[in-house]
C-alpha cells in the first residue's frame, strides 16, 4: 500500500492533488482511520496512470465537423 506521499512523489505532483483525486473518487484508496490517513493499491496507482496518460485517440476523428451552407 502506498501513501499519499509517495504516489505524489512517483507522478511529480503535490500531495494536495493526489488527496484531491482520493476525495473525489478520480483514485481509488482505503481511508485508515486516525492519523494513518489514506493508502492507495499499487494496483490502483497503474489504473489510475494509464487513464490519466492514455494516448489521444488517432483513425480519422475530425476535431471539428464542416458547416454546410
Amino acid at each position: 500500500m502506498l501513501t499519499p506521499d509517495e504516489v505524489a512523489r512517483k507522478l511529480r505532483v503535490r500531495t494536495s492533488t493526489v488527496l484531491g483525486w482520493l476525495r473525489t473518487g478520480r483514485l481509488g484508496g482505503v481511508k485508515i482511520g486516525g492519523r494513518a490517513g489514506w493508502r492507495i493499491p499499487p494496483e490502483e496507482l497503474e489504473r489510475f496512470i494509464r487513464e490519466m496518460y492514455r494516448p489521444p485517440r488517432t483513425g480519422g476523428e475530425q476535431a471539428h465537423k464542416p458547416v454546410d451552407r
